[in-house]
């Protein structure tokens, strides 16, 4: 991966969720309209719920820069290295999470990205957040820690 897998970071909101798009369904099939199927049959509605805040819905693409990143955040779902699943109680109900591990070398230089999606009451997973893991999480071990939590259900 070089430089040129990387968006501008000036890159408008639209522009960053079509190349999210693009890539995600890169080689695949749409499981109808922009639902995606993942490495294990699992069925994830594509939106850019990946990029902005549930509860406001303002955008988190200038946080640490994952506008840049999106490409390799949708490579992440595509082509995950590793898979976890687990399982919490919040605001009284179970909420199913899966986090989808990439790790990518850009110009040399080794990048973890991490997907978030969670399971509706329909059955179809959403986004909730997606990013690439900054210097400050590598140091604080954050895949160890956070990400890489609860049952690992696939490895590339």
């Amino acid at each position: 991966m070089t430089a040129r897998d990387l968006l501008d970071a000036n890159a408008s909101a639209a522009a960053v969720y079509a190349a999210f798009e693009e890539e995600v369904f890169k080689g695949r099939a749409r499981g109808g309209g922009n639902v995606f199927v993942d490495a294990q049959g699992c069925r994830i509605a594509v939106t850019d719920g990946f990029f902005k805040v549930r509860a406001t819905g303002k955008s988190k693409l200038a946080k640490d820069n994952r506008g840049a990143y999106a490409r390799l955040l949708a490579r992440t779902l595509r082509d995950p290295a590793q898979i976890w699943q687990d399982e919490a109680k919040t605001d009284k109900r179970a909420r199913i999470r899966r986090r989808y591990i990439g790790r990518f070398a850009v110009n040399g230089v080794n990048e973890d990205m991490v997907a978030v999606v969670e399971k509706t009451a329909e059955g179809l997973w959403m986004g909730v957040t997606a990013f690439r893991v900054c210097e400050q999480q590598k140091r604080g071990r954050y895949l160890q820690r956070r990400a890489q939590q609860g049952r690992l259900v696939f490895v590339k």
